[in-house]
């Protein structure tokens, strides 16, 4: 799966990840507090809104193991230094 950011100011990064889903009680219920206190202001929310508890089957946590990233600002661009690149040393299969 892959996700990207961009600017006005031409700055990006994307981001190539290994997506997987997990079951992982200790992985959900971290997932389910950074939600609750590990957002800024303002991005996050209360999950039990949708959900009785990270043990709810129906809240489900999709695992995003990175194995590229991808940094170029604009100005970068413009002065043609290439893009930062950063790579895992696992790659996916």
């Amino acid at each position: 799966m892959t996700f990207s950011y961009w600017s006005p100011a031409q700055n990006t990064v994307a981001f190539d990840t290994v997506a997987a889903w997990t079951d992982d009680a200790d992985e959900r219920a971290h997932v389910w507090d950074l939600y609750r206190h590990g957002s800024p202001p303002g991005a996050g929310y209360d999950p039990a809104q949708f959900w009785r508890g990270p043990e709810d089957l129906t809240f489900q946590v999709l695992r995003l193991t990175p194995w590229r990233i991808q940094v170029l600002r604009g100005r970068d661009l413009v002065a043609g230094i290439p893009p930062r690149i950063w790579r895992s040393r696992i790659q996916p299969d």
